[in-house]
This record gives C-alpha cells, sequence and structure tokens, in this order.
C-alpha cells in the first residue's frame, strides 16, 4: 500500500507539474500574443504614416509636372516672339524661322514700315 501511495503521490505530483507547466505555457502564449499585437499595431502605424509620406511625395510629383508643363508652355509662347536687336531685318529673321517677309508681315500686320524696326521691338513668329 506504501508503494502504491508512493506511485498515486508520484502520478500525482507529476500531473500537477504538467498542468503547471501547461499554464506557464499559456501565460506565455499568452504574452507572446501580446507582444504580437503590440508589434502588428506598430506595424500599421508605421505603414500609415508611409502612405502618408507617399501621399504628400506624390502631390509634389504632381505639382512638379504641373510646373513643368507651365513652364514648357511659357517657353513655347516665347519662341514664337522674337525681340528686335541691333542690325536686323525682316529678311533675315524671315530667313531664320522658315518663312518669307509676307508672311512674316502677315503675323505681324502692327508693322506698318518693314525697313523701320525698333531695337526691342517684339514680333511674332507663329
Amino acid at each position: 500500500m506504501l508503494k502504491s501511495n508512493k506511485k498515486l503521490i508520484t502520478l500525482t505530483a507529476l500531473v500537477s507539474a504538467v498542468a503547471l507547466s501547461g499554464c506557464a505555457s499559456n501565460d506565455e502564449l499568452i504574452e507572446q500574443q501580446n507582444q504580437q499585437a503590440e508589434q502588428i499595431s506598430s506595424l500599421q502605424s508605421d505603414l500609415q504614416a508611409q502612405q502618408e509620406a507617399n501621399q504628400q511625395l506624390s502631390d509634389k510629383v504632381d505639382q512638379i509636372a504641373a510646373d513643368q508643363d507651365e513652364m514648357k508652355q511659357k517657353m513655347a509662347e516665347s519662341s514664337n516672339v522674337y525681340v528686335i536687336k541691333e542690325n536686323d531685318t525682316l529678311y533675315r529673321i524671315a530667313q531664320d524661322n522658315g518663312m518669307s517677309v509676307d508672311e512674316l508681315l502677315q503675323l505681324n500686320p502692327d508693322i506698318k514700315n518693314p525697313n523701320a524696326l525698333l531695337i526691342g521691338q517684339k514680333i511674332n513668329l507663329n
């Protein structure tokens, strides 16, 4: 009977140890889950911050593209205008821009005397 009690006590101790170790494992699992939840929350915050930064960057890229389009338009407009310099003639300006003097005069009806150009005067090329 003593032997049987020892076996019973040993068996009870073993079952208790397993049960306690199982509880410890559950506590560890719960702690791990809490840590993982915190990590997930942190990653979600980081992801949201990155998405906001990407949106800001995208907005800036869009603004730069719009600014470039505006600059291209201004350059195109300015390339359509020629500013008269010293010793310029309508003939040479027309030749340099692949047109005739008559075409140049049609684009610039405000030129009354083709032989009297003023330095700084602007004329249309298109």
